[in-house]
């Protein structure tokens, strides 16, 4: 690691030198795209922190230096870097027209001699440029977004070495959960207005049903920017959360027409340096070669496609694979085997899921004046029970709290509780309830305790094929629904 690590300190200084710089970067075999998110923010006239010295908001140092991301030479090593490692793509972080961020993507990066070997693609700082909660209805957003959609087909989308998937130019939306409102009605009105339909990736949270968001609903791929989340054990419990999470996304996917699952990998997280902006204390989540090695794993495990690497260079969170002062080239060498050359062994989903279809869903206000959120509502239901034909509980898990195997993959709220320790979620958004069962039987009851929102029928599908249907009504406690074998 130290002779390469010195390799690429000679490089560096041949290029500050201003010695002709090596031939480009053979691109290795690969058998699929990836993906890295990247930024352009670094040194003046944007990030000039601590005069000049950006690199001391993050744990780590880059080969580089505090360099600026307009430098000419620093772009050439960045994309010789990408290659090196299989990257094919720049997913850019992007905050508006006329932002640092766009004059030095339209004017410097995109003409660049060697641009052409990589593809580019808009990265949209969602809460940047609309704020945290993002009403749609609001006139206001629904005016702001268009504008932005207009201002990108007309100055990126049509570039030959923009990104394009199923002919289309890739737009990523970053926390697409911000979106709320009519958010499909002012999609529409933005890509009538720009004369455009991107192939929209949304980023979703992690530990929600993908119906959760409105923003699904006009997605072409779905994606996590970063499987981290702030706990305390997170250290202990990424690697488990990271592969639950994947494995909802690949499987809900199904349940979408023409949906697809772009899963990332990260080496860690750390942002405990930042001192430009206000920040919560999060917990690190220590970045390693190792960690990275097995993100990329879990990532390739659930690609049906591209993967996304979270991220080539954001340092001040301590997530880049770019060549730094503790690791060297390793991160580049691991995309390069893993993610860019490596053989996917797809996961394990023989075992079936179960689906409920509700006859009828009634406003949650409905059942409280209190509120007004306008969720639809099924069933409320606080344990699942699947017993086989001998009557033999072989599922048993507790809906509102700690749920075991079982992935709630569809049509289903969070989990609630009330004084005295009862927990529970809602079934029912969507009108249909998709959970991964492992080991469900051919044929056998489920019992839930709980409660319907009001009588109905409800029908179980088992791998989607229909296997019987019984009633549930408002009394609580618990409901019995017998299932069938598969015919023929």
């Amino acid at each position: 690691m130290k002779i390469r690590l010195l390799a690429a300190l000679v490089a560096i200084a041949l290029l500050v030198t201003g010695c002709s710089p090596a031939p480009p970067a053979p691109l290795p075999p690969v058998v699929r795209d990836v993906g890295a998110h990247y930024y352009l923010w670094y040194g003046p006239p944007a990030h000039e922190w601590h005069d000049g010295k950006w690199s001391k908001e993050s744990p780590s140092g880059p080969v580089l230096g505090d360099y600026n991301s307009a430098d000419l030479h620093v772009i050439e090593q960045h994309i010789d870097w990408a290659r090196t490692a299989g990257i094919n793509w720049f997913n850019v972080s992007w905050w508006g027209p006329s932002s640092v961020e766009d004059y030095r993507l339209r004017e410097v990066i995109l003409n660049h001699s060697r641009a052409g070997e990589l593809e580019w693609s808009i990265l949209y700082e969602t809460v940047g440029r609309l704020g945290d909660r993002i009403d749609m209805n609001n006139p206001a957003n629904r005016s702001a977004f268009r504008s932005d959609l207009e201002y990108l087909a007309q100055t990126y989308f049509h570039q030959g070495l923009y990104k394009r998937m199923n002919d289309r130019p890739v737009l990523y939306i970053w926390a697409g959960q911000a979106f709320h409102g009519d958010v499909t009605g002012a999609y529409e009105e933005a890509v009538a207005a720009a004369g455009v339909r991107p192939y929209l990736i949304v980023d979703v949270p992690m530990d929600h049903p993908l119906d959760s968001w409105p923003i699904t609903d006009i997605a072409d791929a779905v994606t996590v920017y970063h499987p981290y989340a702030p706990l305390d054990d997170i250290e202990h419990v990424f690697l488990e959360r990271m592969e639950e999470c994947y494995r909802s996304l690949y499987l809900a996917q199904d349940h979408y027409q023409d949906l697809l699952f772009i899963p990332s990998a990260t080496p860690g997280f750390d942002d405990t340096k930042i001192t430009h902006v206000p920040r919560p204390d999060m917990p690190v989540l220590q970045p390693s070669p190792e960690r990275y090695e097995r993100t990329c794993e879990l990532a390739l495990k659930f690609a049906r496609g591209p993967v996304f690497v979270s991220t080539f260079n954001e340092w001040y969170e301590d997530s880049q694979i770019e060549p730094g002062s503790e690791f060297g080239d390793a991160y580049l060498r691991i995309t390069s085997d893993i993610l860019a050359r490596g053989e996917r062994e797809p996961p394990q989903t023989r075992t079936g899921t179960l689906s409920l279809v509700f006859e009828e869903l009634v406003l949650e206000s409905e059942l409280n004046p209190d509120v007004d959120n306008g969720r639809d509502l099924a069933m409320l239901a606080e344990h699942l029970t699947v017993r086989d034909p001998d009557g033999r509980a072989v599922i048993d898990i507790d809906v509102g709290g700690d749920e075991g195997n079982a992935l709630f993959i569809l049509g289903s709220y969070g989990q609630e509780g009330i004084e005295g320790g009862a927990t529970w979620r809602w079934f029912g958004a969507g009108g249909k309830t998709v959970i991964w069962l492992p080991g469900i039987p051919e044929a056998g009851t489920i019992e839930i305790k709980g409660r319907a929102a009001t009588r109905m029928s409800v029908q179980i599908l088992i791998a989607g094929e229909t296997r019987g249907q019984a009633t549930i009504d408002q009394t609580f406690g618990m409901h019995v629904m017998q299932f069938f074998a598969k015919q023929g």
